[in-house]
């Protein structure tokens, strides 16, 4: 999976996805009983903050509109899947044939805090 050696990576993803993907990474690594520390960087979305139409805003929007969601919709998404679908569903469906338990409860909740605090940040601009 890693180099020999390897005990840490670098994780770059948007700043609204950053807690589910740590998360899942994380829980990966220890299901393979793997020490590995997962640093984070997130980049700014570069999303809207703010959109327009009905649709978009409610999230309702189909997957190929996903790019045109604002960044508080798409964090807002964020916050419904860690908090009712990454245990539930993300765990089992993520690695095909790989059964991927969840992690301590803190470790969800740390998940669950960072995009909240992302949704507020991105709603104060």
């Amino acid at each position: 999976m890693l180099p020999q050696g390897c005990d840490e990576i670098f994780l770059v993803t948007s700043d609204f996805h950053m807690p589910r993907s740590a998360y899942l990474f994380e829980a990966v690594f220890a299901s393979k009983d793997m020490i590995v520390s997962v640093v984070q960087h997130p980049a700014r979305s570069g999303c809207q903050v703010v959109q327009a139409t009905s649709e978009q805003q409610s999230g309702k929007s189909s997957v190929s509109t996903i790019n045109g969601q604002s960044a508080v919709v798409r964090a807002r998404n964020e916050a419904h899947f860690i908090k009712h679908e990454v245990v539930q569903i993300g765990l089992r469906e993520h690695i095909l044939g790989t059964q991927i338990p969840p992690l301590p409860h803190w470790s969800l909740e740390l998940a669950e805090s960072q995009i909240q605090e992302c949704l507020l940040q991105l709603r104060a601009q």
